[in-house]
């Protein structure tokens, strides 16, 4: 008789409505932080995808053979040429590559002095 006010019961595995509301929330809450992780993770892994998709094989190992350490790379096309913008050692640096992946230009951005 108890068990049948709690709302409870182990022979008829009766749950009470509210507690029954809370858990199909609660995974609804669940499902929705799922399907939003996995659109980020989609939109993030496509985005890198299409900036490096025009840049070569050849130039884009060149690039890691030479700048190892290298991050914040974004890559961009300029005419025949491949330009890549990144960091390293805590400097900004500029490299344009041929398509066969020579270094035709490499410079040195120097950090803005006037604020």
């Amino acid at each position: 008789m108890i068990e049948r006010i709690v709302g409870y019961s182990i022979r008829n595995k009766f749950i009470c409505p509210s507690i029954k509301n809370l858990i199909a929330k609660q995974t609804l809450i669940n499902m929705k932080k799922l399907l939003i992780a996995s659109c980020l993770f989609l939109t993030i892994t496509s985005c890198e995808h299409e900036i490096n998709s025009g840049v070569p094989e050849t130039v884009t190992s060149s690039f890691k053979k030479k700048y190892p350490h290298a991050s914040d790379i974004k890559w961009e096309g300029i005419h025949n040429h491949y330009q890549a913008k990144f960091t390293i050692d805590g400097q900004k640096k500029e490299v344009i590559f041929s398509p066969n992946g020579t270094v035709l230009i490499s410079k040195s951005i120097a950090p803005n002095l006037i604020k």
